[in-house]
C-alpha cells in the first residue's frame, strides 16, 4: 500500500497571503474613516500578491491580468465601502480569511507552475474558484441579503 503524500506550503507563500490580507483589511479601515462611498458595479479581484475591491472599470489592469480570480458582490440596492470591512471582516473573518489566503496560496502555486505547464496552473486556478472564491461569494451574498 502506498504512502499517503504530503503537501508543504511554501513559507513565502504562507507570508504573502498574511501581507496580501493585511493590506486589504487595511485598504478598507481607511474607508472607514472617509465618508460613506456607494461602489458601482463593486468587485473583489485575487491576485498572486495582492487583494482588491472597488468599481470594476477602476480595476481593469487587474482584470486583464487575472480574468478568473474575482467575485462580483453586488446587491440591488448597492455596495459601500462599509459593506465591504462587514463582509469580509465580521461576521465572518475567520471563514473569510482563511478563504483569501488559501486562495492567494493557491494562484501563487499556479503562478510558479505557469512556465512549465499552462494546463495545470489553469486547473489549479479553477479549483481556487471552485473551493474558495464560490464559498466566498455565497457568504458575501448572505450578507448582503440580510443586511
Amino acid at each position: 500500500m502506498a504512502k499517503p503524500t504530503t503537501y508543504r506550503i511554501p513559507e513565502r507563500d504562507i507570508a504573502a497571503a498574511y501581507t496580501a490580507i493585511a493590506k486589504f483589511k487595511d485598504a478598507l479601515l481607511t474607508c472607514m474613516t472617509s465618508p460613506v462611498v456607494k461602489i458601482d458595479d463593486p468587485v473583489v479581484v485575487f491576485t498572486a500578491d495582492e487583494i482588491v475591491a472597488g468599481p470594476r472599470v477602476e480595476l481593469a489592469k487587474f482584470f486583464a491580468k487575472n480574468p478568473h480570480t474575482y467575485m462580483e458582490i453586488d446587491p440591488d440596492d448597492g455596495l459601500d465601502t462599509h459593506d465591504l470591512l462587514e463582509i469580509f471582516g465580521e461576521p465572518f473573518a475567520e471563514e473569510m480569511q482563511k478563504s483569501m489566503g488559501l486562495t492567494v496560496v493557491v494562484l501563487r502555486e499556479a503562478q510558479a507552475m505557469l512556465p512549465d505547464s499552462e494546463l495545470a496552473a489553469f486547473k489549479l486556478v479553477q479549483e481556487a474558484e471552485r473551493k474558495f472564491l464560490f464559498p466566498m461569494s455565497l457568504k458575501a451574498m448572505a450578507y448582503t441579503a440580510n443586511r
